[in-house]
């Protein structure tokens, strides 16, 4: 199943609460082309670092729980060690967000290809919740 547009909208929303419609719709129309631009995931193992899997597991909550409950990662924009791994395809960028006026942070997400990359490293079979931006939602 595709994810739609609306249900990103509404996940954004619902970590988000308070922010503007307008600024939720942004964010999930930016969600949306990144996720139409990342194609198949790659099932082949393509040299992570320790340091790479564990920000990935990390971010799917792997590194608390047995089974992935998230998939989101939120730091600062400029972070080097994320933008790595944005160029390398096994994350995306999110929304940007400021709370509570604090220092701007960005939501960073697994991509199917980091996915991948997770079940190689672990042998774990990931089920469709850990592709979702929240806790119930999936993105295909």
């Amino acid at each position: 199943m595709a994810i739609q547009f609306e249900q990103v909208s509404r996940i954004i929303k619902a970590f988000f609460p308070g922010s503007s419609h307008v600024l939720c719709d942004r964010a999930a129309s930016e969600v949306m082309a990144k996720i139409k631009e990342e194609g198949p995931a790659v099932e082949k193992p393509i040299g992570l670092t320790d340091a790479d899997q564990i920000t990935l597991r990390h971010s799917l909550g792997l590194d608390h729980a047995s089974r992935s409950y998230r998939n989101y990662y939120v730091v600062p924009d400029a972070d080097i060690h994320l933008s790595r791994l944005v160029e390398l395809g096994v994350m995306m960028r999110g929304p940007m967000i400021n709370e509570n006026g604090g220092h701007p942070m960005r939501v960073f997400h697994v991509t199917d290809r980091g996915l991948a990359q997770v079940r190689l490293m672990t042998g774990e079979t990931l089920e469709p919740l850990d592709k979702g931006f929240g806790f119930t939602e999936t993105l295909r």
